[in-house]
């Protein structure tokens, strides 16, 4: 009797515990944004200060947060936020959840006892002048410790196309590819879905604004499905857009290949989350040329410099030194860009962007950075590898082209190199993802033994350095992989931004679904989504509903992310 009153309490303990961590486990309210109050100071070696964190919501229940400095030579911090000045210098001081999802910094400036320090820079991450976007800012770099990860769009949702976002465009004769044509251009929001709390001044209707528009892309441009095809716009003024800031060039992605019309800005997103230097902003609208209606179109950043946030390197003029300034180039063996050089080992074209014509000694110089580290890799260099190029930036554009198996990413289309005066060779940003994420059906002819099913187990940019016909080619990737420093980097970087790119699979797909729910379904009703229609299914390139097509590329994003987990880890 004893022993089975003993077991009945026993056991009715164990409920009362377990019904109790249930309770607990259910009443748990996550952080979702982070501040810190001051987000940038100037301070005098010796100095302390106290960081104030602001939370939301309000009655989150783990406020329990990690403290850290990017350069401890220059700044310390505690655990509750108090600040510690070392050393003479620039140091970013973060806070952040301990999953990583969200976190915040300040920016700080340390002078030496006796200098007059400077005034902080109100916002260290935007222009100096952000009403003249050729005006570059103050660049801030810094490696990723698993703050600062940007908040997911909070847009106000529309329940109908005819309230959602749209771009209106009028010209005179037709848009040609290579030749700007005059014309204007319109950006309403009639509900304000873009429209950020704290942004006072946003715009529902800019009117009719002054603007030139030619075609861009090749093969987007060339076979455009559905003849849908993408554009390149260039106000005569700097406007801000749909809540994205003041600039002159904009972008118009067709994506007509891609029939969950969110390929491309998945990618943005991982680049976002991940730290990359420059993910550009974007808005999804409806385009409507002379008045008649051409579908949904991704509104992006134009790929350039300049601006603070964008791809940043020190303006140089042609007739400078070509050391005065920075570089920003293209690999694209499709590219036509004026000023263009063949790469001496692994044979590949590099095409300027910036500066867009440099002269005998710029071009000269770069090339010879692009083939140095072309011979160290090949030659298992990896010490000169190493003062060659900043290696996370290229973990990181590994990463996103790895998940999404962009069949242009293995550094043979649309890949880019920056270096300024004082970095070394880096991979600054992503572009063009509607060929990915298992949209490719050729993309088996790469890989051997694949097939479209189980192509979210293969490894691609690891193991594939050329094209179709030699696809095990090695180049950049292949030699890296070879360096333990790389690996050993890589395993570290991923477990970092793991955490991060889950919460793009369960949260960020099905946000942007909703929200461009009016669009995506408006277009394909019109016809104007060529590869979601009620023929022809075979429920890999073409899907009866968007729906479907959105459902078929988070299946493979979720496959591929468990794989690569497991994989990159076992390494």
């Amino acid at each position: 009797m004893k022993l089975l009153l003993r077991i009945f309490a026993a056991t009715a303990l164990l409920c009362l515990f377990s019904c109790r961590q249930e309770k607990i486990v259910e009443n748990v309210i996550l952080v979702s944004s982070l501040s810190l109050d001051p987000s940038s100071a100037s301070m005098t070696v010796g100095d302390e200060i106290w960081l104030d964190v602001n939370y939301a919501p309000a009655d989150a229940t783990e406020t329990d947060f990690v403290w850290t400095s990017t350069d401890e030579a220059v700044a310390t911090v505690d655990s509750e936020g108090m600040v510690t000045a070392v050393g003479k210098g620039n140091a970013r001081i973060r806070v952040s959840t301990h999953d990583g999802r969200v976190g915040a910094s300040c920016y700080l400036v340390v002078v030496e006892e006796g200098e007059t320090p400077p005034d902080p820079p109100e916002n260290p991450d935007t222009p100096d002048n952000p009403d003249n976007p050729d005006t570059p800012g103050t660049r801030v770099r810094w490696a990723d410790t698993g703050a600062d990860v940007p908040a997911y769009p909070s847009y106000t949702a529309v329940s109908s196309y005819q309230d959602f976002p749209r771009v209106d465009i009028s010209v005179s004769g037709s848009i040609k590819k290579d030749v700007y044509i005059d014309g204007t251009v319109r950006f309403t929001d009639p509900k304000s879905m873009y429209k950020d709390a704290g942004d006072t001044d946003y715009v529902t209707d800019s009117g009719a604004l002054p603007m030139q528009i030619r075609g861009r892309g090749n093969s987007t441009w060339d076979y455009a499905e559905g003849g849908k095809k993408p554009y390149r716009i260039k106000l005569n003024t700097a406007t801000k857009v749909f809540g994205m800031g003041n600039d002159k060039d904009w972008v118009l992605l067709a994506d007509s290949m891609d029939p969950s019309q969110m390929r491309n800005i998945l990618a943005q997103r991982i680049a976002k989350v991940i730290s990359m230097d420059f993910a550009p902003r974007f808005r999804t609208v409806e385009l409507y040329l002379n008045n008649s209606y051409a579908g949904t179109y991704t509104l992006i950043e134009q790929k350039e410099t300049g601006l603070g946030h964008k791809v940043f390197v020190t303006p140089v003029d042609p007739a400078s030194s070509e050391t005065d300034g920075g570089y920003f180039v293209e690999l694209d063996e499709k590219g036509d860009d004026p000023v263009s050089f063949t790469s001496s080992t692994f044979r590949r074209k590099f095409n300027f962007k910036e500066p867009e014509n440099p002269n005998s000694a710029q071009q000269a110089f770069f090339q010879q950075l692009v083939n140095d580290t072309e011979t160290a890799m090949k030659s298992k260099n990896w010490t000169r590898v190493h003062e060659l190029i900043e290696m996370d930036t290229w973990i990181q554009n590994y990463i996103i082209q790895e998940i999404a198996m962009n069949v242009d990413g293995n550094m043979r289309l649309s890949t880019y190199f920056a270096k300024d005066k004082d970095t070394k060779l880096y991979m600054p940003m992503v572009w063009d993802f509607d060929l990915a994420f298992n949209n490719a059906s050729y993309l088996v002819n790469f890989i051997s033994g694949s097939s479209r099913d189980n192509l979210y187990s293969k490894w691609f940019i690891k193991t594939c350095g050329g094209g179709q016909n030699n696809p095990t080619e090695q180049t950049y990737y292949q030699y890296l992989f070879q360096d333990p420093a790389f690996v050993s980097r890589l395993k570290e970087l991923w477990n970092l931004y793991y955490p991060r790119l889950q919460v793009i699979d369960n949260v960020y797909i099905d946000k942007m679904k909703e929200f461009n729910a009016p669009a995506f379904k408006h277009a394909t009703d019109q016809g104007k989504n060529p590869r979601v229609r009620s023929y022809s299914v075979d429920n890999k390139d073409f899907f009866r509903t968007y729906e479907d097509a959105i459902s078929y590329m988070h299946t493979f994003y979720t496959q591929r992310l468990s794989w690569l987990n497991t994989n990159i880890n076992n390494l």
